[in-house]
C-alpha cells in the first residue's frame, strides 16, 4: 500500500498533535530555561584531573550553576581520559559522572549531583480467606504502570527504587486490593502480604465472546475472562500486551522490556489467534493503541473459538476498539512518562581477577591467544600491578607497549551494569469523540517514544485511528473503524549468543580489567571504517561497535479495520451481519555489517543486508442470527454464517557480499554479486458455522458449535 499521497495530511495531523502536547508540557514546567541547560554544546579534554575540576570547568562554559555536597568526596574522584567534541550537557555528565555511582538532576535551571541509589524490593504473598495461594495474581505498581505476577505459591518480588508506592493486586473472581504508601528504601526489601475475598455476581456480567458477539458469561459453556479498557489508559508501556500481565489467569507473558523484542504470550500453554472488532487478524499487539481499547476478552480453549475454524484453536484475544458515545462531545489529551532503569537484577560476576587465564595475562597481538589467555577472565588479581594490556601507550621510539596498573575498571559492578543506560518511555495521546441519538464517532493520535537502556537505541510509534456507528434507518446501522500504526527504529538489539550480541560478551566473559570509557574510541587510529579497536579480536567485538556501527532498522507500516453493515428483518428476532476487514503492512528491515567485525564466526570484509516484506489479508463474512424468548423457560439462540479469508504474503531479501567501499552501505557497493531471496505464500479459506444456543428452565444452558473449512492449500 502507498502511503505517501496521505503523508502531507498526516504530517498536519502530527504537527498538531505536537503543539498540543508541546501547550500542555510548557504549563507542567518547574523552570521554563530547565530543557536548555542540558542541551549546551560542550567541547573538552580532561585527562588526570579531578571530577571536583571537572565540574568546574563545565560549570564555567555553561553558566549554569552546579549544587553538589562535601559527602561526595569529588576532589578524590579522578577523571582519567575524557574527549568530548560538541556534545550536549546531559551526555558529558552521564559520562563523567556514571563510573563514580554518581548522578544529576536538574531543579529551577541549576544541575545538582547526588549518589545514585540503589534499588530496594517489594515482596509478599497473595492468598485467599482459607490461606490457599493464588498463584497467577496480577500485581501493579499504579506510580510505574508495570504489572508483576505470582509464582506457583503466590509469592512475588519486584525490585524497584527507593520512593513510595501503591500497589494493586486482581485477581480472577476476587476483590481487587490497594494499599498505598508502601515505603521503599535503598538495597532493603519490605514485606506486603494480601488477603482475597470472592467476588459475589460475576457470572452475571455481559462479555464479548467469538465473531464480536456479547453475551451473559452465565450462559457459556466455556471459560472466558474481560478486561477493561480503563486497565490500558493507566498503563505506561507502549505494548498493550505487557500491560495484560497477571489480569487474566492462564495467560502467561513473558513480557520484553528491549525495544521491537516482542512479549511472548501463551494461553494455557498455546498460543491464541488475535481478533480485532470481530476480525481476525495478522497485528500485532504494538499495533495497538492501549487508549482506543474499549475491551479485551480472552477466551480459552478450542470450545471457545470454535467458531474462527483451525486458527481458533488454541484460544482467541477478542479486542473491542472505542466508537465514541452517545450524546456527547469530549477532547481528551494524555500523557505519561516512565523512566527504566539499566537493570533491576543481573548475573554476579567476579571483578577480583582480570581476563587471561590460570593466572596468567599480558597483551601480545590482540588474538586472545597465548599469554592472553584464550578469551577467559581468571587471569591475575586486579592488584594494581604493572601489566602491557591492550590500551597501553606505545613508545614512539621504541614502538614498544608501557605497562600499566591492572584493576578494576568497572567499579565492582561488573561490564555489563556500566555498560547499560537508564531508558525512558513518553506515551501521548489526543482523541475527539462526540455523538447524536442516530450516531457517533471517535478519532485518536497517538505518540509513543521509547529510548531503550542499550546505547544508541530508540523507537517511535505513531497511530492514528478513527471509528463511528450511524443508525441510516431504523432496520440498518453501519460501524466502521480504521487504524493506521507506523513504527521506526534507526537501531535496535536482536538478542542472540556469540561475538554479535554484546551482553553475552559483557556478561559473561569480558574482565572487568576493560576500560570500557576507553572502548568508546572503537577504531584504530587512521583506520576508521577498517579495523576495530579492543582488548582482543579472536573471540569478541567491541561492544560500543556493535551499537554504533552494527546498526538494524526497522521501519513498519500497518493498516487494519473493518465496515459492518447489520441489517434487521425481523424486528427483536432476525438479523443479518455482513463485515468486512482488511489486515495489510509492510516492513522494513536493513542491517549494516562494519569491516573486521566478528559475524557468524568470520571476520567480516563488510555487509549490507536489506529485507523487505508485505502482508494483505481480507475477511469477509455473512452472519444470521435469530433470538427468540418463548417463554420464561425457554429460549433459543442461533447463529448461521459464512466466511471467506484471502491473504498474502510476499518476501524479498538481498546482500551483499563483502563492500569496496568500507562504510559505504549500499547494494551497489558490493564486492561480489548481490545474493538476493524471495518468498510468496498465498492461500483462501472459506468456511461455514454454525452455533445454536438453548436455555432449558432457569439454570441449564446447552450449547453447540460446528465450523468447516475449505482451504485452498491442501488437497480437496
Amino acid at each position: 500500500m502507498n502511503f505517501l499521497p496521505h503523508w502531507k495530511w498526516y504530517m498536519k495531523i502530527t504537527a498538531i498533535l505536537y503543539f498540543v502536547l508541546a501547550m500542555t508540557a510548557s504549563l507542567l514546567q518547574a523552570s521554563p530555561g530547565s530543557a536548555q541547560a542540558l542541551q549546551k554544546r560542550i567541547t573538552a579534554n580532561y585527562h588526570g584531573i579531578t571530577l571536583h575540576d571537572a565540574i568546574l570547568d563545565l560549570q564555567r562554559q555553561t553558566n549554569v550553576d552546579f549544587g553538589f555536597t562535601k559527602g561526595l568526596k569529588l576532589e578524590e574522584l579522578e577523571v582519567k581520559d575524557a574527549r568530548f567534541n560538541d556534545k550536549v550537557l546531559g551526555d558529558v555528565l552521564a559520562s563523567l559522572l556514571d563510573p563514580h555511582d554518581l548522578a544529576f538532576n536538574e531543579v529551577a535551571g541549576a544541575i545538582i549531583l547526588s549518589r545514585k541509589q540503589q534499588p530496594g524490593r517489594i515482596t509478599g504473598r497473595v492468598t485467599d480467606v482459607n490461606g490457599q495461594a493464588l498463584a497467577g495474581a496480577g500485581i501493579r505498581v499504579l506510580e510505574t504502570g508495570r504489572s508483576y505476577s505470582t509464582d506457583s505459591e503466590g509469592n512475588f518480588a519486584i525490585g524497584i527504587q527507593p520512593g513510595t508506592y501503591t500497589l494493586e493486586v486482581t485477581y480472577l473472581s476476587y476483590e481487587t486490593q490497594r494499599k498505598t504508601g508502601i515505603a521503599v528504601e535503598e538495597a532493603r526489601s519490605v514485606a506486603v502480604d494480601w488477603v482475597l475475598e470472592e467476588t459475589e455476581g460475576s457470572l452475571h456480567e455481559v462479555v464479548v465472546t467469538a465473531l464480536g458477539i456479547t453475551r451473559e458469561k452465565k450462559q457459556l459453556g466455556y471459560a472466558v475472562q474481560q478486561v477493561q479498557g480503563e486497565e490500558f489508559e493507566k498503563a505506561t508501556d507502549v505494548n498493550l500486551l505487557n500491560s495484560m500481565q497477571g489480569k487474566v489467569a492462564g495467560l502467561k507473558i513473558n513480557t520484553a522490556s528491549e525495544l521491537l523484542n516482542d512479549s511472548q504470550i501463551s494461553l494455557r500453554g498455546e498460543g491464541p489467534i488475535i481478533v480485532v472488532d470481530g476480525v481476525s487478524t495478522k497485528v500485532g499487539f504494538r499495533e495497538l493503541n492501549p487508549n482506543d481499547i474499549e475491551s479485551v476478552s480472552v477466551l480459552k480453549g478450542s470450545v471457545a473459538a470454535a467458531l474462527y475454524g483451525a486458527e481458533g484453536r488454541n484460544g482467541a484475544i477478542i479486542v473491542t476498539t472505542k466508537r465514541g458515545r452517545q450524546n456527547r462531545t469530549v477532547i481528551e489529551v494524555n500523557s505519561t512518562t516512565s523512566v527504566q532503569p539499566g537493570l533491576l537484577t543481573y548475573p554476579k560476576t567476579q571483578t577480583t581477577f582480570g581476563s587471561g587465564n590460570g593466572g596468567v595475562y599480558q597483551y601480545v597481538d590482540g588474538t586472545g591467544a597465548g599469554l592472553e589467555g584464550g578469551g577467559f577472565t581468571w587471569g591475575p588479581k586486579l592488584d594494581g600491578r604493572l601489566l602491557t594490556q591492550w590500551n597501553s601507550p606505545v613508545d614512539p621510539q621504541t614502538g614498544e607497549r608501557t605497562p600499566i596498573p591492572w584493576v578494576d575498571k568497572t567499579d565492582g559492578k561488573g561490564n555489563l551494569v556500566k555498560f547499560l543506560e537508564t531508558g525512558f518511555t513518553s506515551v501521548n495521546n489526543i482523541n475527539l469523540e462526540s455523538g447524536n441519538e442516530k450516531g457517533m464517532f471517535r478519532a485518536s493520535l497517538s505518540h509513543s517514544y521509547q529510548q531503550g537502556i542499550v546505547p544508541n537505541t530508540h523507537m517511535n510509534i505513531t497511530g492514528f485511528s478513527v471509528g463511528g456507528q450511524y443508525q441510516v434507518r431504523d432496520w440498518y446501522t453501519v460501524n466502521t473503524t480504521l487504524n493506521y500504526s507506523k513504527q521506526y527504529s534507526p537501531n535496535f538489539r536482536i538478542p542472540g549468543y556469540g561475538a554479535q550480541d554484546y551482553f553475552y560478551s559483557l556478561a559473561f566473559w569480558l574482565g572487568s580489567d576493560i576500560d570500557l570509557d576507553d572502548a568508546k574510541n572503537y577504531w584504530e587510529e587512521g583506520r576508521t571504517n577498517e579495523l576495530q579497536r579492543f582488548q582482543q579480536l579472536g573471540y569478541y567485538n567491541n561492544p560500543y561497535l556493535i551499537v554504533y556501527e552494527n546498526q538494524h532498522t526497522y521501519d513498519k507500516n500497518v493498516v487494519f479495520g473493518q465496515i459492518s453493515n447489520n441489517i434487521r428483518l425481523i424486528p427483536n428476532s432476525l438479523e443479518l451481519l455482513v463485515r468486512t476487514g482488511i489486515n495489510s503492512n509492510a516492513l522494513e528491515r536493513l542491517e549494516m555489517i562494519p569491516r573486521s567485525m566478528l559475524y557468524n564466526g568470520r571476520k567480516s570484509q563488510g555487509d549490507f543486508i536489506a529485507n523487505n516484506s508485505r502482508f494483505f489479508r481480507v475477511n469477509t463474512d455473512f452472519i444470521l442470527t435469530y433470538k427468540k424468548t418463548f417463554s420464561e423457560f425457554f429460549d433459543i439462540d442461533a447463529l448461521l454464517g459464512y466466511a471467506t479469508t484471502y491473504e498474502i504474503e510476499q518476501g524479498l531479501t538481498a546482500r551483499t557480499d563483502g563492500l569496496n567501499i568500507p562504510g559505504l552501505y549500499t547494494l551497489k557497493n558490493s564486492m561480489n554479486p548481490v545474493i538476493n531471496n524471495n518468498s510468496k505464500n498465498e492461500q483462501r479459506i472459506d468456511g461455514l458455522y454454525a452455533n445454536l444456543n438453548f436455555k432449558i428452565w432457569k439454570p441449564f444452558y446447552v450449547s453447540l458449535t460446528a465450523r468447516n473449512d475449505w482451504v485452498s492449500t491442501l488437497p480437496v
